[in-house]
C-alpha cells in the first residue's frame, strides 16, 4: 500500500506509471479534463491497448458543456492512436478510481479524492491509496461496473456531443458570477493555531486521538 498525494508528488505520474504496466486502464471519475492530449502524450509508447472511462452525464447540468469536449477528445485520440475505448455512465458516481489490468489480471489501482481533471491530477490537495491486492481490485471493479450503464455505442457518444454542440450554438452560456469578497484575512492561519493534540479540547483533541491510533498503520505503509 502507498499513499498518493499532490503535495509530495502527483496523481498523474502514478496513473501514467500504472498505464505503462497495463494493457487496459479504467478511469472512474465524475469530472474530466476537457482535453486528454497531455495524458495520451504521457502514456505514448506504453503497453495500454484499451481505456474504459466511467463518468457522469446529467441532464441540465452545466458540466455537459465540458463533457462534449472531453468525449470528443477521448474518442478522437483513441482512434488516432489505435486504442480500443469504452464509455460508461453512472449519474450518481462520486468516487474516483484508476485501475490497471494486464492479461486479464488487475495489477494495481488507486482509490482517491482526485477527479481526472488537470487540477485534480496535479494541483489540488488530493490524497489516495495505491494498492495491488487483486481480489480487492476485482471486487472494486465489479461494484463500479454493476452500478453504471452498459458501454455506450460510438454512434451514441457522437450523438451526445452533437446535441451539446447544437445547444451551445443556439444558447448563450452565462458566465459564472464573479464577486470581490476577501475573507482570507479573517482566517486563523498556521502561525496562530496550535495543532498539537495535547493542546485544547474538542476537534483538535479528537483529531490527535485518531492520528495516534492510525499512526502504526501509517508508518507501516510505503511512502
Amino acid at each position: 500500500m502507498k499513499i498518493i498525494s499532490n503535495t509530495s508528488g502527483n496523481h498523474l505520474a502514478e496513473i501514467v506509471r500504472i498505464a505503462r504496466e497495463s494493457d487496459k486502464l479504467y478511469i472512474v471519475s465524475p469530472f474530466l479534463m476537457e482535453s486528454f492530449e497531455m495524458f495520451f502524450d504521457a502514456i505514448d509508447g506504453s503497453t495500454v491497448k484499451e481505456i474504459a472511462l466511467i463518468t457522469i452525464l446529467k441532464d441540465n447540468d452545466p458540466d455537459l458543456l465540458q463533457k462534449a469536449n472531453s468525449f470528443r477528445s477521448f474518442l478522437s485520440l483513441c482512434q488516432e492512436r489505435s486504442l480500443r475505448c469504452s464509455l460508461y455512465i453512472d449519474n450518481i458516481l462520486h468516487g474516483k478510481a484508476y485501475l490497471g489490468e494486464k492479461n486479464g489480471v488487475l495489477v494495481q489501482g488507486i482509490l482517491s479524492s482526485a477527479n481526472f481533471t488537470h487540477s485534480g491530477m496535479n494541483r489540488n490537495h488530493e490524497w489516495g491509496v495505491l494498492f495491488d491486492d487483486e481480489a480487492m481490485l476485482r471486487a472494486l471493479l465489479q461494484e463500479v461496473l454493476s452500478a453504471c450503464s452498459l458501454p455506450l455505442p460510438e454512434a451514441t457518444i457522437k450523438d451526445i456531443v452533437n446535441c451539446i454542440d447544437a445547444y451551445t450554438r443556439t444558447h448563450s452560456v452565462l458566465p459564472k458570477p464573479t464577486i470581490k469578497l476577501p475573507v482570507s484575512s479573517l482566517l486563523a492561519l498556521r502561525d496562530t493555531v496550535k495543532l498539537e493534540p495535547s493542546v485544547g479540547t474538542g476537534k483538535t483533541q479528537f483529531a490527535g486521538l485518531i492520528l495516534s491510533r492510525l499512526l502504526p498503520d501509517i508508518q507501516r505503509a510505503e511512502y
